[in-house]
C-alpha cells in the first residue's frame, strides 16, 4: 500500500438534506471534503487515467448523489455515499460533510 491519494476539497453543493421541513424544502450548500487513499503506482508508470481515478468523475458522482436523494440525517446521507463511493478503487477513504443552516422564525 503507498500513500496515495486523491483529494477534493470544498466541492459546493446545493442539495436538500435536513430534519427541519425548511432545510428539505427551500434546500442549502453543502461542501464536501474527501481524501480518497488509493494505489497510484501503475497510473504512474502508465500515464494512463483508467490506472487512476478521475477525480472529476467522482466530484460529479458526489453532486448528483447528493442532489438526487434527501436524508433527514447527515450520517445516513454519508452512509450511503460512503458504501457507494467504495466501490471504485480505493483502499479507504475520509469524507467530512458540512452545512451551514439559518432557521428563520
Amino acid at each position: 500500500m503507498t500513500g496515495d491519494f486523491i483529494k477534493i476539497a470544498n466541492l459546493k453543493v446545493f442539495a436538500h438534506h435536513g430534519v427541519f421541513p425548511e432545510e428539505t424544502r427551500d434546500g442549502q450548500d453543502f461542501y464536501v471534503n474527501a481524501k480518497l487513499f488509493l494505489d497510484c503506482r501503475k497510473a504512474g508508470k502508465t500515464d494512463n487515467l483508467s490506472d487512476s481515478l478521475n477525480y472529476g468523475e467522482v466530484s460529479h458522482f458526489i453532486t448528483d448523489f447528493l442532489q438526487d436523494h434527501t436524508y433527514k440525517l447527515i450520517g445516513s446521507c454519508l452512509d450511503i455515499l460512503f458504501l457507494k463511493l467504495s466501490y471504485l478503487v480505493v483502499h479507504y477513504m475520509c469524507i467530512l460533510l458540512q452545512y451551514f443552516f439559518l432557521l428563520h422564525l
